[in-house]
């Protein structure tokens, strides 16, 4: 009997301790899952095995197999290495966490956020210090990595802040466009002026089209993006945008594309510019809106498809103001428009046949009531004018003439 208790006495020193279904926390800081564990006194260590979380305040870390070292209050996780918190994501090979002065050290990094993806050899952070990643890819582009990203020796991330990169490569498809020794831009979820994600296109037809973006806030309620732009064989240009809101959903645009152009005969410069602005009186009676688009190229928005927007999407480029007004008894509203269509001959200028509307006004009236009998009969009238002048510059007079008016 005793030879039995010396040997099973000996089999504990040899062999650690196994415990099954682990749940427990070190302290008020720590809590520890797993689906099983060993407890090595000689080391003052734990090792937690299978579906291991690791929970330390709003961070919360996942993997297959955890070290915990009491004695020196470290982790040390591996395979398939998860940490998840409000700001980030890191992923990698594995994980080293420093408890006491909140360092940590990552091995195969990746770091994940709502908005963009970095890939590094390694990561490192300590506290609420940057997370500095080595020979490191970063991209907003997290389903499509080799369509575009920045690679640097060393990117440096403040998370809701800002992103630095020190030799910074601008990659496309794999292949290095531009260097930069020194490179940073903004990832704020406020708005923060400063250089934003370039834009690139290439086809066989048109060549490569390269834009750079800068973003200036104006106060508050107002920005302008400035926009230098290589619209691929077409020519050296850029773009300019600006934006204002006003309080109750008012607000004023402008945007304007330009390019000297090399395939024009006569080789001017190419604009296409779009605008507007909207208005709503407080009490939301009276409406008004009011939008252009001109170009002195009617052949722009096909050259310019890969940047163009919706305001440039037409059938016809001009001018158009609409304005209404409601009261407690009617409507009265007004439209006018100075347009040319992009299909005709000229390419350019005013269009002499388009037939314009200068102005068309309405005014409908709600329903009122003149004689009710016992909710069994009803006899109710409504009134519905409107008046329309149509003008056109050209006439021929051996067809129909569109100069003219309207009132119904």
């Amino acid at each position: 009997m005793n030879r039995l208790i010396f040997f099973l006495f000996a089999l504990m020193l040899i062999f650690p301790p196994v415990f099954a279904g682990i749940d427990f926390s070190i302290g008020n800081r720590v809590r520890v899952l797993a689906d099983k564990g060993y407890r090595y006194t000689s080391e003052d260590k734990f090792v937690a095995q299978g579906n291991v979380i690791l929970v330390s305040g709003e961070n919360t870390l996942y993997g297959n197999e955890a070290h915990i070292f009491f004695k020196e209050n470290k982790f040390f996780i591996k395979d398939e290495m998860k940490l998840v918190n409000s700001e980030f994501s890191l992923l990698g090979e594995s994980f080293e966490f420093y408890n006491e002065t909140k360092y940590l050290n990552l091995v195969e990094a990746i770091v994940l956020t709502d908005n963009y993806k970095v890939v590094g050899k390694k990561a490192s952070r300590k506290g609420d210090e940057d997370i500095i990643l080595e020979d490191a890819t970063y991209t907003t582009c997290k389903d499509c990595p080799n369509s575009w990203a920045f690679r640097g020796k060393k990117i440096f991330i403040t998370p809701g802040e800002y992103v630095r990169i020190r030799g910074a490569y601008f990659l496309v498809n794999g292949v290095n466009l531009l260097y930069l020794p020194y490179f940073f831009f903004p990832i704020k979820k406020e708005r923060e002026s400063g250089l934003l994600f370039p834009r690139v296109s290439f086809n066989m037809n048109d060549g490569t089209f390269f834009q750079i973006p800068y973003f200036q806030t104006l106060g508050d309620n107002a920005d302008l993006t400035i926009i230098p732009t290589v619209w691929g064989n077409w020519g050296v240009g850029g773009e300019l945008e600006f934006r204002k809101s006003f309080k109750n959903r008012n607000n004023l645009f402008f945007e304007s594309k330009i390019v000297d152009d090399k395939k024009r005969e006569n080789g001017e410069i190419t604009h296409l510019s779009a605008g507007g602005f909207s208005f709503w009186s407080y009490d939301d009676r009276l409406k008004l809106f009011f939008d252009f688009d001109l170009s002195n190229d009617y052949d722009s928005p096909r050259r310019f498809e890969r940047f163009t927007e919706q305001e440039f999407v037409s059938s016809d480029f001009g001018a158009e103001l609409e304005a209404a007004y409601t009261g407690s008894k009617f409507e009265l509203y007004l439209t006018a428009s100075q347009k040319a269509n992009l299909l005709q001959r000229k390419n350019y200028g005013v269009e002499d046949s388009y037939v314009q509307i200068k102005p068309e006004i309405g005014l409908e009236t709600g329903e009122m009531k003149i004689f009710s009998f016992k909710d069994i009969v009803n006899l109710s009238h409504g009134y519905s004018l409107l008046y329309t002048k149509f003008e056109q510059n050209e006439e021929n007079q051996n067809r129909f003439s569109r100069n003219g008016e309207r009132a119904i």
